[in-house]
């Protein structure tokens, strides 16, 4: 096991030596990603897997930064890809019927009143803006019949 002072000499010596040799071993790990884009996707891929908290605190803060970027592509690339976008809206339509109608019901209700959305979720208590959750399925007398959840809650029913 290595003293305090070798350890401290050895942090030191890296440094001064990084320092030094910074160019030429910028140049080395470049060549190496190029002739191993495999392993090295692989490693990217199973850090990710191994630190998740730690990507979804980057992907948060990258998407907070870059908000008005991140708009714009999105923009750009619904505009590109209009008919790519109907066709999927119709074949979830067909797909879900009984889902999107029982949604559109509620979302109908909470507009003209009949149904008032809380500001928190029932279950949890967190304050949001909730889902709709339909608990009793999606028959045309259960539409109205729902329990407000989070994102969190919700998705925690299998849902």
């Amino acid at each position: 096991m290595k003293s305090e002072s070798r350890k401290a000499y050895d942090v030191a010596y890296a440094v001064a030596y990084y320092a030094k040799n910074r160019e030429r071993l910028i140049q080395r790990a470049r060549a190496y990603r190029a002739k191993n884009p495999q392993k090295i996707r692989a490693l990217c891929k199973s850090w990710r897997a191994r630190h998740p908290e730690q990507v979804a605190a980057y992907n948060v803060a990258y998407r907070a930064k870059n908000l008005e970027e991140n708009r714009e592509r999105a923009k750009r690339w619904r505009l590109r890809n209009r008919l790519h976008r109907r066709i999927y809206s119709q074949k979830y339509w067909l797909k879900h019927r009984a889902k999107t109608l029982a949604r559109l019901a509620v979302h109908r209700a909470v507009k003209r009143g009949k149904l008032i959305r809380p500001r928190s979720c029932s279950r949890c208590g967190r304050r949001c803006q909730p889902d709709g959750h339909h608990h009793r399925g999606y028959a045309r007398k259960n539409w109205l019949h729902v329990i407000w959840l989070c994102r969190k809650c919700h998705k925690q029913t299998g849902c």
